[in-house]
C-alpha cells in the first residue's frame, strides 16, 4: 500500500515537472523519430471530414512564444527551403557532412528539397534524412518531387516508393477514389523515409498542346476533372501525414514557353482564369489543401505590376489568398528558374516574395545574397518584424500538424 501512495506521489511530481518544462521550452516536444520525423499528433490535431488541417488555438500561445525567444536573423532562416548543393556545391549528396552541419547550425533554414542525386538505396536514403533532423534545431519540412511520371525523384529508383504513372493517364484508367487510394499508398511509402511533403499535386489545367513544360503532368484539358483528381491526391496524401502542395498558381497549363528557361506569361483574362484555370485550385482550397506554390507566370491583361505572380502582391495576395481565400502556407516555384534569374537579383528576390504575400522560399539562386538582402530589408524598414512573423506563424502551425507529440499551452 505504502508502494503504491509513493508511486503515486512520484507520478504527479513528474507530471509537473513536464508541465513547467514545456512552459519554459514550448519547442521541447518538437522531437522528430526516426521512422517518421514530423509525424501528426492526432491528439492535438483535428481532421474534418474534408480531410483539412485544424490548428487548435491553444497551439498558438507555443508558436508565439517561440518566435518571442528567435532572433531576426533565425527567424528569416526558417523561410527558405533549401537543397545540399546550396551547402555543398555538388548534387551528389548522400550524406550528411560536418559542412552541411556548421550551415544547419548557422542558418536554421525551414525545410530541405530532397532530388535524385541525393536517393541512392533506401537505408541510405532514411540516414540521410534523419541525420538532417538531427543536426536542426527546429525540425525541418522534408519535400521531395513525386509526381509520378515524368517527375519522380524516389520512385524511379527502386526503393521502396511507387513510380505512379503519369497524371494525364490516370483519369481514363482509375477513378479518383482509386488514385486518393494510390496516394495514400504513395504516402505512406514516403512516410517511411521521413519525408513529409510531397510538391503535387499538378492543379495545371492542359489547356495548351504545345504547352513545353506541363503536358502530361496535368490529369486533364477539363478543369472538373483536374479539381477531382487533384482533390482526391491530395487527400490520399494528408491522410497519411504528407503535406501536400498544390501548384503552380495561376495555372502553367496555357503557357507557350518554360519558366524553367524563360520569361513565361499567359494572355488570359480575369474572368477566363476564373471559369477555366482557378476551378482546380479553388476546389483544393475548399477541400483544405495545406500549401500552393504560386508559379513564375506574368499576367499581363490582369496584372499592372509586370511581375511574376510568385512575386506579385496583386496575384499572391488580392487573388490567391483575397478571391480565392486560401490562408495556408504559400511556397514560391523554384527561384533558380531562368524566369527569375534572368530578371532579378537574387539580394531582391526574397524582398519581392514577402511583399507579394509569400511565406516559403524556395531554392534561390544565392542563398547568402538572398537571405541577406532580406536582412537589410528589415535594417532598413522596407520590411517589418511583423511581417516575417506572420509568414512564421503559417510555417509553425503547418509544422505543428506533424509533431508526433502535441505541445498544449
Amino acid at each position: 500500500m505504502h508502494i503504491k501512495k509513493l508511486f503515486i506521489l512520484l507520478s504527479s511530481f513528474a507530471l509537473v515537472l513536464a508541465a513547467i518544462f514545456y512552459l519554459l521550452y514550448p519547442f521541447a516536444s518538437f522531437t522528430p523519430s526516426f521512422a517518421f520525423p514530423l509525424r501528426l499528433s492526432t491528439d492535438s490535431i483535428r481532421f474534418s471530414s474534408s480531410d483539412s488541417i485544424d490548428l487548435p488555438s491553444s497551439s498558438m500561445s507555443w508558436i508565439d512564444k517561440k518566435i518571442a525567444t528567435m532572433s531576426i536573423e533565425d527567424k528569416v532562416a526558417q523561410l527558405f527551403v533549401i537543397d545540399l548543393y546550396t551547402v555543398n556545391k555538388t548534387s551528389s549528396v548522400l550524406d550528411v557532412t560536418p559542412s552541411i552541419e556548421a550551415f544547419m547550425t548557422e542558418y536554421p533554414v525551414g525545410g530541405i528539397i530532397l532530388f535524385s542525386d541525393n536517393v541512392d538505396t533506401a537505408n541510405q536514403t532514411k540516414k540521410l534524412i534523419s541525420d538532417l533532423q538531427s543536426a536542426a534545431s527546429i525540425p525541418l519540412l522534408i519535400s521531395i518531387d513525386e509526381e509520378g511520371g515524368l517527375v519522380s525523384r524516389i520512385g524511379s529508383k527502386n526503393i521502396g516508393v511507387d513510380h505512379l504513372p503519369n497524371a494525364a493517364t490516370l483519369p481514363s484508367d482509375y477513378s479518383s477514389s482509386q488514385v486518393e487510394k494510390m496516394a495514400r499508398t504513395l504516402g505512406q511509402q514516403l512516410a517511411s523515409f521521413g519525408i513529409n511533403m510531397n510538391f503535387a499535386p499538378v492543379l495545371d489545367v492542359n489547356t495548351n498542346p504545345n504547352n513545353p513544360v506541363i503536358g502530361s503532368r496535368a490529369f486533364s484539358w477539363d478543369p472538373t476533372i483536374v479539381g477531382e483528381y487533384g482533390t482526391a491526391f491530395m487527400q490520399g496524401l494528408l491522410s497519411e501525414n504528407i503535406l501536400p502542395v498544390g501548384k503552380h498558381f495561376p495555372g502553367h497549363g496555357d503557357t507557350t514557353t518554360d519558366s524553367h528557361l524563360e520569361r513565361t506569361s499567359i494572355d488570359q483574362t480575369l474572368d477566363e482564369l476564373r471559369r477555366l484555370e482557378w476551378l482546380p485550385f479553388q476546389q483544393t482550397i475548399d477541400a483544405g489543401i495545406p500549401l500552393i506554390m504560386t508559379g513564375h507566370i506574368h499576367t499581363p491583361n490582369i496584372t499592372q505590376d509586370d511581375l511574376p505572380a510568385s512575386l506579385s502582391k496583386a496575384m499572391t495576395t488580392d487573388y490567391l489568398r483575397g478571391e480565392l481565400g486560401f490562408d495556408g502556407v504559400v511556397v514560391t516555384d523554384s527561384l533558380r528558374m531562368k524566369a527569375i534569374t534572368n530578371e532579378y537579383d537574387a539580394s531582391e528576390v526574397g524582398i519581392l516574395v514577402l511583399e507579394a504575400g509569400g511565406d516559403l522560399i524556395l531554392l534561390p539562386d544565392d542563398f547568402q545574397s538572398c537571405y541577406e538582402g532580406i536582412i537589410k530589408a528589415l535594417d532598413s524598414g522596407r520590411l517589418t518584424e511583423e511581417r516575417i512573423d506572420r509568414s512564421l506563424r503559417r510555417i509553425f502551425a503547418l509544422k505543428n500538424t506533424l509533431m508526433e507529440t502535441a505541445v498544449e499551452d
